[in-house]
């Protein structure tokens, strides 16, 4: 996972007495290269789970609480790194944050490509307590969610929230659920908000072909589930007439993990966002589909160039009879024709990449004067290269729809994150190079002041030549130890050893004790 917990588990650290210690035998036990707390580095996790593993051991906490104790700190790590203000759009309440916190993840993948996003459904209960129903396709951070959601209540909307555990995921249960007692007055947003004020001014009834121009990916399906309407990007691309056929044998339900093929079920959870997928026995593929589009530009071709034709011999004919003709000129005009879209049919050739599968996301809705569930989103797409792989151009995204925009902002993000972590990696890189030249200067200065003067080392250590000094009495002591030679050839060599380890050691504490000079020679 992203280096999320990372940051937050160090935050934790650092807060307690001796954590920058404590950190310190952290990161030296995990012994991953480079930078251990990148936000947006992307770490396995067997390293982060090691990671918390370590933080329990170091400060004799268990791992459930140290992930607890980390999610306190979550939202800190979210506001430092430039994420505040977005949260702060998903809702003016706790309770409307939690329910757009799925869309805020799903434009989170843009940045975090690798993310395995969770999912959150908040309940209000009748006794306006919160149940939050918790899904991950990780194991075992519940506790991390609590701390966040709790860090989340407290920095977002200065509210205190008591969450506990009720339901634990398992075999009987298929997801996680926290009950929340918190102050209804500040948790959840005012009934207000759900009233239809003024009259209603909306009188448009749009007919078939001005849907499917507006919402050209749409499909609707009625209480039977069957496919009642496919917008013009969607039936183009189908193999067959899909009106009337089970909608689970042309799409694939994706997300919500929670939701699945049924009427009522899909109405109700119109809040969130959807992700479906085309189902690839039913779908051409994208270079079937470009096949067709290219026998369509070359029909059209034909037609200009009958038309070009066509005018050139009545040009002809008008110039034969006013005087000399300039033939190569018209030779250059249908030249410029026939390049001009085999360059446009060759250029969507090379864009368009076989794949059979396109991803759509958007929202579900309820239209209860026909009783039909009508899905209005795009492709997901989030660079260039999924463009390729679906087999989808640009100009079929509406422009109202900002696809484009959402396309282009994903892309950027991309980029962005990917040279924020670029960046960081440097600065990792230059600290540790910082550090390495730090440690051989300091040893240089240790071997300069160990041989010399400690004014003569002080100016060499700074660059300086240091400056010839004068004394007028100088008095100097030379020492020798007579007979060294008969003594180490006589003697073992260890014993030698320990004798002038002795003799240096007092000789050293009286140039100390006498602020003496010594020179070894």
């Amino acid at each position: 996972m992203y280096g999320f917990l990372h940051q937050a588990v160090t935050r934790w650290l650092g807060s307690l007495d001796g954590g920058e210690e404590i950190i310190k035998q952290v990161y030296e036990a995990l012994g991953i290269e480079g930078n251990a707390n990148d936000f947006f580095r992307y770490y396995t996790d067997e390293v982060t789970m090691r990671m918390v593993e370590l933080a329990a051991e170091f400060t004799g906490m268990s791992a459930e609480d140290v992930k607890f104790e980390a999610g306190l700190r979550s939202m800190e790590t979210f506001t430092t790194n430039g994420y505040e203000d977005v949260l702060r759009t998903l809702g003016n309440d706790f309770f409307t944050l939690l329910k757009n916190l799925d869309s805020f993840h799903d434009n989170f993948l843009a940045a975090f490509p690798h993310m395995k996003v969770p999912q959150i459904m908040p309940i209000r209960n009748r006794d306006d307590t919160m149940s939050i129903q918790y899904r991950s396709a990780r194991e075992g951070l519940a506790p991390f969610m609590m701390g966040a959601l709790k860090s989340a209540a407290a920095i977002l909307f200065d509210l205190e929230i008591d969450i506990h555990h009720r339901v634990h995921k398992g075999d009987e249960n298929s997801c996680d659920i926290f009950h929340v007692f918190v102050d209804p007055n500040v948790a959840f947003p005012p009934f207000s908000n759900h009233l239809d004020f003024g009259k209603n001014m909306s009188t448009v009834s749009l007919d078939d072909s001005m849907t499917s121009i507006l919402f050209p990916w749409h499909f609707a399906v009625d209480s039977n589930l069957k496919i009642v309407s496919l917008g013009k990007n969607l039936s183009n691309r189908m193999k067959r007439d899909c009106i009337g056929d089970s909608v689970t044998k042309c799409f694939r339900l994706l997300t919500p993990v929670d939701c699945n093929w049924d009427f009522e079920k899909l109405k109700s959870m119109s809040d969130k966002p959807f992700l479906f997928a085309t189902n690839k026995k039913r779908m051409l593929s994208a270079a079937e589909y470009n096949a067709i589009l290219e026998k369509h530009d070359n029909q059209l071709l034909e037609n200009d160039e009958d038309q070009v034709l066509q005018l050139n011999g009545a040009n002809q004919h008008f110039i034969n009879e006013n005087g000399p003709s300039s033939g190569p000129e018209s030779d250059v005009s249908d030249a410029s024709v026939v390049m001009s879209s085999m360059s446009g049919i060759d250029s969507r050739l090379r864009r368009v990449k076989d794949s059979s599968t396109i991803k759509l996301h958007g929202q579900v809705v309820h239209d209860p004067k026909n009783n039909i569930l009508i899905f209005a989103g795009n492709p997901k797409l989030k660079d260039l290269e999924e463009m390729k792989d679906q087999g989808v151009k640009l100009d079929e995204l509406p422009i109202h729809s900002h696809g484009r925009e959402m396309l282009y902002g994903n892309m950027y993000q991309a980029v962005s994150a990917k040279n924020s972590n670029e960046i960081q990696q440097q600065l990792a890189a230059l600290d540790s190079s910082m550090a390495e030249v730090n440690d051989t200067k300091q040893r240089i200065n240790l071997l300069l002041h160990s041989i010399l003067p400690k004014t003569v080392a002080n100016s060499l250590s700074q660059g300086r030549i240091p400056p010839a000094e004068s004394y007028k009495k100088v008095t100097v002591l030379f020492s020798d130890i007579a007979g060294f030679t008969n003594i180490s050839s006589g003697v073992p060599s260890f014993e030698v050893m320990a004798m002038l380890h002795d003799l240096f050691v007092k000789f050293d504490d009286l140039a100390d004790m006498h602020g003496c000079y010594k020179v070894e020679t």
